[in-house]
């Protein structure tokens, strides 16, 4: 995936379902425009990213997957900074 990603660090979740979105895996990250994206990268043609604009101490965007010849809106989320 080109661009300029950082390696993300989770350090808490309120998620309920590991398969959904894969906080446990290697993530990265890119702020572009004043948004960010993070998401899972290091699988070929099975990404999956959070997009939002950032904003002071919440985020919220969108959850997409996509790869070869597919995209798919997953649903919405919101993260808080921690500080």
């Amino acid at each position: 995936m080109a661009g300029h990603w950082k390696i993300a660090v989770v350090e808490a979740t309120t998620v309920n379902d590991q398969k959904f979105f894969p906080l446990t895996e290697p993530l990265a990250y890119e702020i572009e425009n004043g948004n960010i994206t993070i998401g899972r990268t290091r699988i070929c043609d099975d990404y999956a990213f959070l997009s939002g604009k950032l904003d002071d101490d919440t985020i919220f965007g969108t959850y997409r997957a996509f790869g070869l010849g597919f995209s798919e809106e997953m649903g919405d989320f919101r993260l808080t900074k921690i500080h």
